[in-house]
């Protein structure tokens, strides 16, 4: 019995995906076992018919003088093939799953049509295509309890982001946690940080109006800006990389010096941070009945939190400004309850 002429042109469309677009190109076998592996399984002879079809409708030829024949795209042809293959409707679709417990719903928005066709497809392709079940056999769920990303209004992630990309000042309409209400403040954008779910616009105040301003990086987050007044002037120039204040960590609040500490810690912890180090040179050596992990990091909320989060499985030996840190914080939970 023939195949539906649905799978037909699925298979299809993902055999022209995978003909190299210059020669020496491939051959039928080649591309036949390229579709295997796709999930779709059919003969030599069947792709050999299938290619020769496809030649007269699209721009793919093959070597005839030596054989086996190899296919590839005609030089210089200029046809966009929009759509997706199989296997990159299965990443998306996984990549969704991720992307939606971090980003605003708001950024995601441009990639709606591409996920949306992507589902489509693997909808389409399930009957003749085992590999498709693949999406119901993996998923990517988020390691610690995470909240839910804020909601960003659209027009603002439009407007910053153009700012962005423009290098032109905005004047943001912002209200931070210890402001009692929003007010105005004109700032130059440098980039935009996704830390955890919530998106930061990176931004100084540097000779903006003449206001004294050191140029300082701060933080605002989308969510709290409430409006944008999209500017025509130039951002005023600085020596700002964005790849070296992420590993500087500038972006996270607390010391800027990493600090070494000495943390006491449970048997099955310790074989936590052999695999996932607290960072590059950590050291874990046994100390009497004890283990102890020494490294050098920034003391911030976050090295709080991780502390805390593991209760007591770890006790801090040093420094002694960060175990009175925990121990305040561990005394006044205590309280509570």
């Amino acid at each position: 019995m023939p195949a539906p002429k649905t799978d037909v042109m699925l298979r299809n469309w993902e055999l022209l995906q995978l003909i190299p677009p210059r020669a020496p190109g491939k051959t039928a076998r080649q591309l036949r076992d390229e579709l295997d592996r796709t999930g779709y399984t059919v003969s030599k002879k069947t792709v050999e018919r299938d290619l020769v079809d496809l030649s007269a409708i699209f721009p793919i030829t093959a070597d005839e003088q030596n054989k086996p024949y190899q296919w590839y795209w005609i030089r210089d042809a200029s046809l966009p093939i929009p759509g997706i293959a199989v296997t990159e409707a299965m990443s998306l679709v996984l990549a969704e799953g991720a992307l939606l417990g971090l980003m605003p719903k708001s950024f995601l928005s441009p990639l709606q049509g591409r996920l949306d066709a992507a589902k489509r497809l693997l909808t389409e392709a399930k009957p003749s295509n085992s590999k498709t079940a693949w999406v119901d056999k993996i998923r990517s769920v988020p390691r610690d309890f995470m909240l839910r990303p804020p909601a960003v209004n659209p027009a603002v992630v439009d407007q910053v982001q153009d700012a962005v990309l423009q290098d032109r000042q905005i004047d943001i309409h912002y209200r931070s946690l210890k402001d009692a209400a929003a007010s105005w403040r004109t700032v130059n954008p440098r980039a935009l940080l996704l830390s955890g779910s919530v998106m930061y616009l990176l931004a100084d105040a540097l000779l903006v109006e003449h206001a004294a301003s050191d140029g300082t990086i701060k933080q605002y987050a989308l969510h709290r800006i409430r409006a944008v007044r999209p500017g025509i002037r130039p951002i005023v120039p600085r020596a700002f990389h964005l790849t070296r204040y992420i590993k500087s960590e500038e972006y996270r609040v607390g010391t800027r010096s990493p600090t070494r500490i000495r943390l006491k810690v449970s048997e099955d912890l310790a074989k936590i941070l052999r695999e996932t180090l607290l960072a590059a040179r950590q050291r874990i050596q046994t100390v009497g009945n004890a283990i102890v992990v020494e490294a050098a990091v920034r003391n911030t909320p976050a090295l709080c939190k991780w502390i805390l989060g593991h209760g007591p499985a770890v006790e801090v030996l040093a420094p002694p400004a960060l175990r009175t840190q925990i121990k305040a914080k561990v005394q006044a939970a205590a309280a509570v309850y």
